[in-house]
């Protein structure tokens, strides 16, 4: 009897600002009689994990991570597309990719900026802070780099994401960002935009027949989480994962200049100087008068 396996291939978009399934292609084969029909898909489900923040740069890089339901998979290729509060943070990249997996197109990913009540109007966040779109892919690029198998209990992580925090806008001793991956509380509606067919992961072919074949995907949402039935807004933020920055004052203050103490009135003084280290905020605040330290 004469059966039909579909695949899902990567290729290349029309058009980076494309919301559907960008970068994946239905292709239909017929094959030869007695082939068996793949049955269901395996289902993957990733996550943002490990969050990590660096004290020189004002870099926030958290891990993206898979686990499968089926023993044995690899990943191809997957539109990671998810939302943040543009308040907080800038998006920068992909990077630290493991075992031969790369970005793909678009490279850079798509930025698309809401209104100023888009993250309140979508996801609950404060009025006046809006949401900002990834919308970028990533591919296994060299088979031959090593096999990433995704595991049925645990997590794999394949590739980290990057921002940089808008430090004034946040509280560092309690810094719990919304990452919000672009799949609903029900996968098979996709994601939150108009054509959207939200997050998409497509698996290595086992049988070697074929490129990649497709998954059945899920998501656990970082610092976020779904309510309501189904509509605007679709949930609110958590702070489930959340980190102090702990960042040390700098070890090399330069020396302030035009330094000079005015308004002296018996024990209250009025300091001022010129800071010559940037960012202004920089912690080097430490001054010493009449041999007294003073932060």
């Amino acid at each position: 009897m004469t059966k039909f396996l579909y695949s899902h291939l990567l290729k290349r978009c029309p058009s980076v600002l494309s919301i559907g399934r960008i970068c994946l292609v239905f292709i239909f084969l017929i094959t030869v009689p007695g082939m068996v029909l793949y049955g269901q898909d395996p289902g993957v489900s990733v996550r943002f994990t490990n969050p990590q923040f660096d004290c020189a740069t004002s870099q926030y890089c958290v891990d993206v991570a898979f686990q499968s339901d089926v023993p044995g998979q690899e990943v191809f290729g997957m539109n990671v597309r998810f939302f943040y509060n543009d308040a907080e943070m800038e998006f920068l990249d992909f990077r630290n990719f493991q075992g031969g997996y790369a970005p793909f197109f678009p490279d850079p990913p798509a930025i698309i900026t809401g209104g100023p009540n888009s993250g309140m109007d979508l996801f609950g966040f404060p009025a006046g802070e809006p949401s900002e779109f990834v919308n970028g892919s990533i591919i296994l690029d060299d088979p031959g780099a090593g096999d990433l198998e995704l595991p049925t209990v645990g997590w794999i992580s394949l590739f980290q994401v990057c921002f940089t925090v808008n430090v004034p806008n946040v509280d560092e001793n309690n810094f719990c960002p919304s990452l919000i991956w672009d799949l609903r509380a029900n996968p098979a509606d996709g994601g939150y935009l108009v054509g959207d067919d939200g997050v998409v992961i497509t698996l290595e072919d086992q049988s070697g027949m074929i490129a990649s074949v497709p998954a059945t995907e899920s998501v656990e949402q970082y610092n976020w989480q779904y309510s309501g039935p189904g509509t605007a807004p679709y949930g609110a933020p958590v702070e489930n994962t959340c980190i102090a920055f702990g960042c040390a004052p700098v070890a090399n203050c330069l020396a302030p200049t035009n330094l000079g103490a005015t308004n002296i009135t018996g024990d209250a003084v009025t300091v001022t100087w010129t800071s010559n280290n940037l960012p202004v905020d920089d912690h080097c605040w430490r001054i010493l008068v009449g041999g007294q330290g003073f932060v």
